[in-house]
């Protein structure tokens, strides 16, 4: 039984490339909302927050909120940004009011917050660096707004602080940090070619090996992975609602796809064009990002995220545009939303009722993700190629044969393919006994 294997690949090929672009759209809308949200730099905040409960309950958990917000916006930890100019002016407005106004206790309670946006990483080490210094008193976070002096509420959290430290072994927090400076000095210069995190954290465990550094070295890395898990959690609950809306505003089902890219070979064939189109152009795209590392690098986070996410939405609905996928109308204004509609081959709404079964599993395929996809895609593809040239090499052994058949019988028909009969019986009935 000859099974059409290339067939039933393409179809699989179609199918991948739309869960390809769908996935994508919702990965794209998925990352900006996050960001919008800053949902990173909040769950880094529960995370520190946590730390810094655990170095002493009772004297830190009135100010872990606080403090945990100062230290993910360091200047060593935060981000400056566009915002940042806006924010500083605001918040530089809300302490000349309240001292204008008169009022001691506004002042004293007043969150005064540095300029700069929160950061989305902190590394143990920087952690460890930065409690010391603030508990020393030293450090921007003492002045977040350059107003010549430290509002009160720093002042009582830094108090809180170095009690903190004291009780976990570091009795003089300025000593402490003089001396992590120096022996960070010292490792760089004895080990040049050692990690910087490697100079910090290892002056950190020389200069003050006390059950403060202990407490965090043990808590640190459990503590953000329960944070990593948290964001991981939260990004998939927003890429599953949004997949949602998305499969069911187009009505995307997974059955009826597969039935038109089954029945109808242009289009199936114009979706493995598309589909191999979309996979080279990602590896010049992936190979140009490579040689570009330095610069995007120095790009900051948040941005570099925002425009990938930008990108990758742009790139979608450029795809899903392409006359090549044959899915557009001839005339009128495109609209990607009513090219996949016309995709999975909708008519009118009263038989849209009838396929949500398959847009609920158009939601499950969609909510696997666009790595999941693009992987899948691209192994399909390798696959496809392998298949198809194994399928050219045997129909041309085939086409070989049959052009050398005549060849091989020329000139030998009546030898050996006729059954010899001496030519004086020819038509001779007596001779075969016909004659009765």
């Amino acid at each position: 039984m000859d099974v059409p294997v290339l067939k039933y690949l393409d179809v699989l090929i179609g199918l991948a490339l739309t869960m390809v672009l769908l996935s994508t759209v919702v990965l794209a809308v998925t990352q900006l909302i996050l960001n919008a949200s800053l949902a990173r730099p909040r769950h880094l905040r529960r995370g520190v927050e946590r730390l810094v409960v655990q170095l002493e309950p009772a004297t830190m958990r009135p100010h872990a909120v606080y403090f945990s917000r100062l230290l993910i916006r360091h200047p060593l930890v935060g981000q400056q940004t566009a915002f940042s100019p806006f924010r500083y002016t605001l918040q530089w407005l809300r302490v000349k009011l309240a001292q204008w106004t008169g009022i001691p206790s506004t002042v004293d309670t007043l969150y005064v917050l540095p300029a700069t946006s929160p950061g989305s990483v902190i590394q143990r080490e920087e952690l460890a660096y930065l409690l010391i210094e603030a508990a020393a008193g030293e450090g921007p976070l003492m002045d977040p707004l350059n107003l010549g002096f430290a509002p009160k509420r720093i002042l009582d959290a830094q108090a809180a602080l170095a009690s903190a430290l004291r009780a976990g072994g570091v009795e003089d927090p300025a000593a402490t940090l003089r001396a992590i400076r120096l022996k960070t000095v010292e490792n760089e210069r004895a080990q040049p070619g050692q990690a910087a995190r490697l100079w910090r954290t290892n002056a950190i465990t020389d200069s003050a090996p006390s059950d403060f550094v202990g407490k965090l070295h043990a808590s640190f890395d459990n503590t953000i992975a329960r944070v990593t898990d948290a964001f991981a959690g939260e990004s998939k609950l927003w890429a599953s609602g949004i997949a949602l809306l998305l499969v069911i505003s187009l009505q995307v089902d997974t059955f009826v796809l597969v039935k038109r890219l089954s029945l109808n070979d242009a289009d199936r064939m114009a979706f493995v064009e598309a589909a191999d189109k979309l996979v080279t152009d990602r590896k010049a795209l992936q190979s140009d990002a490579s040689a570009d590392a330095a610069t995007v690098a120095a790009n900051k986070e948040a941005l570099a995220t925002n425009q990938a996410a930008q990108d990758e939405l742009n790139e979608s609905i450029t795809l899903l545009n392409s006359p090549s996928l044959k899915l557009l109308p001839t005339e009128g204004v495109i609209n990607p939303f009513t090219a996949i509609r016309a995709a999975a081959g909708f008519g009118t709404p009263g038989e849209e009722a009838k396929r949500w079964p398959g847009v609920l599993f158009t939601w499950v395929l969609v909510s696997l993700g666009a790595p999941f996809w693009f992987d899948l895609l691209k192994n399909m593809l390798k696959l496809r190629s392998l298949l198809a040239k194994q399928d050219d090499d045997e129909r041309k052994k085939r086409q070989d044969e049959t052009a050398k058949e005549p060849d091989s019988k020329k000139g030998t028909t009546a030898a050996d393919d006729l059954v010899p009969i001496h030519s004086a019986e020819i038509g001779d009935l007596s001779a075969t006994g016909a004659n009765g």
